[in-house]
C-alpha cells in the first residue's frame, strides 16, 4: 500500500483502505520485509524512486518499522493459504512474511 500512496495511485485503493489511511487514530508500521521487496523492484527497474524517498515519506507519515524476527519466519507456517480465482495458492514470500508479522 506504501507504494500506491509514494506513486500516487490512489485511485488503486479501496474505499475501505483509504478510510483506514484517513483515520488520525490508526498507528502505522512498515515491514522490513516490504523494504526488503521495495529494494529488489527497484533493482529491476520495476519501480522509480528511492529508497531514501520512502524514508522521507515514512517518517513524515510518522510510520514506524517493524523488525523482522526469528519468531516471524517460524509462523509463516500458520499463515492461511489462498488461492486466486483460477485454484493458484497464494505464495509470494514476502506477503506471507508480513502476514507472519500481523499474527
Amino acid at each position: 500500500m506504501l507504494i500506491l500512496l509514494l506513486t500516487k495511485e490512489y485511485n488503486r485503493l479501496s474505499k475501505n483502505q483509504l478510510g483506514i489511511l484517513n483515520d488520525k487514530a490508526n498507528n502505522y508500521l512498515l515491514s522490513q520485509a516490504s523494504y526488503y521487496e521495495m529494494a529488489i523492484k527497484l533493482r529491476l527497474g520495476k519501480l522509480e524512486f528511492d529508497l531514501s524517498d520512502v524514508e522521507e515519506f515514512r517518517r513524515e507519515l510518522s510510520i514506524r518499522m517493524l523488525n523482522l524476527e526469528t519468531l516471524h519466519f517460524a509462523m509463516i507456517h500458520n499463515v492461511p493459504k489462498v488461492t486466486d480465482d483460477k485454484g493458484k495458492p497464494h505464495g509470494d514470500p514476502f506477503d506471507l512474511l508480513i502476514l507472519a508479522q500481523a499474527q
